[in-house]
């Protein structure tokens, strides 16, 4: 790996002054970003190689011992005559190489952990854009639910020849039921959460048995 010209902290895009923790956060924010198992198989050999570019620079200033090596060797470099020119770059290359080997051993520890974090943070990022559609989505599957229970019984109450208003209060929550349980399902579906266990049938199955046994207990009682 030819890195004559690698500018560590531009690399990281930070400045030359950034804090250790700023350098860190950097190169995490970075690596998930590029991480190679993400990509689309035909971008995963340049990922590989943003990578470990990514890694090297940091490996190169990963720590503040480490750091000032590395700054004081760019000075030298800035300002050195042509003479010591040699003695510099085969410096640099021992430094680069360090800092590569270190790169390697850190990848092969973290890639996974890495790949979990980009992944947990590409969800957030896809829930925060996705929530606000899915709970509207889930209103309006709830209200939906509602008008067409109160729609299905007062067929079922005119057809059987039963008093409408009570075919309408279980109409109501049936409704309202199934249309929550669906729309809580689809939300759930859109973050990119599991839907719940339960079926979808026991909320609006519940509502119907509480409503029949207020009435029944308001009957017997009053």
């Amino acid at each position: 790996m030819a890195e004559a010209d690698l500018d560590a902290y531009a690399v990281l895009g930070v400045a030359p002054t950034a804090s250790q923790a700023e350098l860190k956060a950097a190169h995490r924010r970075l690596v998930r970003r590029h991480h190679p198992d993400l990509v689309a198989p035909e971008q995963r050999a340049a990922a590989t190689r943003r990578v470990q570019r990514i890694n090297v620079a940091y490996g190169l200033v990963r720590d503040p011992e480490s750091r000032a090596a590395y700054d004081a060797l760019r000075r030298e470099r800035a300002t050195a005559s042509r003479a010591a020119q040699e003695d510099l770059a085969r410096r640099w290359e021992e430094m680069v190489g360090d800092a590569g080997r270190w790169a390697g051993r850190w990848w092969s520890r973290r890639r996974r952990l890495v790949r979990r974090a980009a992944e947990r943070a590409a969800l957030r990022a896809r829930r925060s854009a996705a929530e606000a559609v899915a709970m509207l989505q889930w209103l309006v599957l709830a209200m939906l639910g509602s008008l067409a229970g109160i729609g299905v019984a007062l067929a079922a109450a005119r057809l059987l020849g039963v008093p409408t208003g009570f075919a309408q209060l279980v109409g109501l929550v049936a409704g309202w039921g199934a249309g929550w349980s669906q729309g809580r399902r689809r939300r759930l579906a859109r973050i990119g959460l599991p839907p719940p266990a339960l079926p979808w049938w026991l909320t609006p199955a519940a509502g119907v048995l509480a409503v029949a046994a207020t009435l029944w207990v308001d009957a017997r009682l009053f």
